[in-house]
């Protein structure tokens, strides 16, 4: 028997709630008995896909947040992953502003030496002036 060539109506359901499970669209297609293109050419399949998606990833999400306020690791992994922080960036991040601060001081010594030349210069213009030559 040939695979039907459009989804019925309550096979958008179905293709929900397993994509919501983590389960794969060729999955879902030999499931409902859809060959692949049927399923990669309806373009409601792949919105109710990822639909579907999205509620497996709000599922993880929730399920690590539980398990992060008992499992230290569970909190690493998110302050890596979810953050987008790692080890790398933060020696990076501290690097950068140590080099930050290196040429703040240089600035502020030449600001410094710049001063005191400018100092010299108007004490050796006042003492001429004084001395009158």
């Amino acid at each position: 028997m040939a695979r039907p060539k459009k989804l019925k109506a309550d096979d958008y359901k179905t293709v929900e709630k397993l994509a919501s499970y983590g389960l794969t669209k060729e999955m879902i297609a030999d499931y409902l008995n859809y060959s692949y293109s049927t399923m990669y050419t309806d373009v409601k399949f792949s919105e109710v896909y990822k639909k579907g998606l999205s509620v497996l990833g709000a599922k993880v999400r929730t399920t690590l947040l539980k398990k992060m306020e008992l499992d230290t690791t569970a909190n690493i992994y998110l302050d890596k992953v979810i953050n987008k922080t790692t080890e790398k960036f933060q020696d990076e991040s501290i690097k950068l502003k140590k080099e930050q601060l290196e040429i703040e001081r240089q600035k502020l010594k030449i600001d410094d030496s710049q001063e005191d030349k400018t100092i010299t210069a108007l004490e050796v213009i006042a003492g001429v002036l004084k001395n009158g030559k």
